[in-house]
């Protein structure tokens, strides 16, 4: 499997945990909603900081996409933020949801950027070989990254 069909996979795996965030909190059942989200943000943080630490900075040297590479960086940044601050922010049910909301907009317009800009160029720049090679070393240093993402910031107040 190549980098840009397991990335491909993990917008898909992030978008069904989403809505099992927004359906629990439709149904009013705020615990499991905020649960899942707890889950979802980890696997969300674990995945981008692995994205950040071994995919672009190939993607930018090897394909030439520095300025893709640091526009989708910023982009991870910034959903992290919105992230801590759903974590953090001590928000009231309907807030939380709308909270909710806006951050899986965030992570829908990224996804559709990489899966419409950034990937194709990757592909036709970088072989088959070297594309599977990064999926590699993607995997490897996920469950690293995953270790940090859950205490980096998990004041949820509301819990």
């Amino acid at each position: 499997m190549t980098i840009v069909e397991l990335l491909q996979r993990k917008h898909h795996e992030v978008d069904a945990l989403f809505s099992e965030v927004d359906y629990a909190a439709a149904a009013s059942k705020y615990r499991l909603a905020r649960a899942t989200f707890r889950g979802l943000s980890i696997k969300l943080i674990a995945s981008m900081r692995a994205v950040n630490a071994v995919v672009y900075p190939r993607f930018a040297f090897h394909a030439r996409l520095a300025a893709e590479v640091t526009d989708a960086s910023r982009e991870h940044y910034r959903i992290e933020r919105a992230i801590n601050h759903i974590r953090i922010g001590a928000l009231a049910p309907e807030e939380w949801r709308a909270a909710v909301r806006e951050l899986r907009r965030m992570v829908d317009d990224h996804a559709t950027a990489a899966e419409c800009a950034l990937f194709p160029f990757a592909t036709l720049a970088l072989t088959g070989d070297e594309l599977r090679t990064i999926a590699t070393e993607f995997l490897a240093y996920e469950p690293v990254a995953a270790s940090v993402a859950g205490p980096s910031i998990t004041y949820d107040t509301a819990a």
